[in-house]
């Protein structure tokens, strides 16, 4: 070798050290570069997991306002359905009626419709003034439920004490469950 001919041995072994240093120094280098880049790469798949976690998190919340804001909706489509438990508080509803449109109410039968059709259908027979009878009728008509009425009869019942009207109705309620 003669470009360390000219040079002492301890000049070469310093050389020598400071070669395998620089060597060391580089493979050190390469390796906590290597840790640094592996830790990025999982800090990376960290941050996309957190923004799918936020992700889901925000879409969760937005679900759930959506049910709270249709909570109310939901509940004011309820009102419009009458299910098996709710029969006794819609015939006081229909008693309620009358009484507020100043005629009796004298109910003749409630009974379920068969499976196909699953409407309630309501008998009854008001009296009472000719235009409180017929004042309940509209009341039965503008009613927020589904109802047809399939049979509206009014006769007159001459009285010593005036005339009185003698509604004989039957409904169907079509928005009836049995949930």
């Amino acid at each position: 070798m003669k470009f360390f001919g000219n040079i002492t041995k301890k000049a070469k072994n310093v050389l020598i050290i400071g070669i395998l240093a620089n060597v060391a120094l580089c493979a050190s280098i390469i390796v906590v570069a290597y840790a640094v880049s592996k830790k990025n790469n999982n800090m990376e798949t960290l941050r996309k997991d957190i923004w799918i976690a936020e992700e889901k998190t925000k879409k969760m919340y937005a679900i759930k306002k959506l049910l709270e804001d249709a909570q109310e909706e939901l509940n004011t489509l309820d009102f419009y359905f009458t299910t098996n438990d709710e029969i006794v508080a819609f015939i006081e509803e229909i008693e309620n009626m009358g009484e507020s449109s100043g005629v009796s109410v004298s109910l003749r039968s409630v009974d379920i419709g068969d499976k196909d059709d699953g409407a309630l259908s309501v008998s009854l027979i008001t009296s009472g003034k000719w235009k409180n009878v017929y004042h309940f009728l509209n009341l039965l008509e503008l009613f927020p439920a589904n109802i047809r009425i399939d049979k509206a009869s009014l006769s007159k019942k001459e009285r010593d004490d005036g005339n009185i009207w003698v509604g004989d109705f039957s409904f169907s309620l079509l928005s009836f469950s049995e949930k």
